[in-house]
């Protein structure tokens, strides 16, 4: 049997690195539309239920946004200090 690849998946590291500004993105999304959802069905704890319900799953694409960024950013070789190409003139 072939050995699974043990390094993670781009992907999978974007998700770890921005999950948690996805996740508090999410739940302060969720939470602030849940409870004003729920003040006009004149029932707020109904609305901060669906909001902390369903705040995490809204946070889940700024997640992955937010950690592609990170990435992309810490692999830029434009950001490294480079000062061979420096000209003296």
């Amino acid at each position: 049997m072939a050995e699974a690849n043990s390094k993670p998946a781009a992907s999978q590291n974007a998700l770890l690195k921005g999950l948690p500004f996805g996740l508090a993105i999410g739940a302060a999304l969720g939470i602030s539309l849940g409870v004003a959802f729920g003040v006009a069905l004149d029932n707020p704890l109904l609305g901060l239920g669906l909001g902390l319900a369903f705040g995490p799953g809204v946070g889940l694409p700024f997640a992955v946004a937010i950690g592609t960024a990170l990435l992309n950013r810490s692999d830029d070789p434009k950001d490294q200090d480079d000062t061979d190409t420096e000209t003296g003139a």
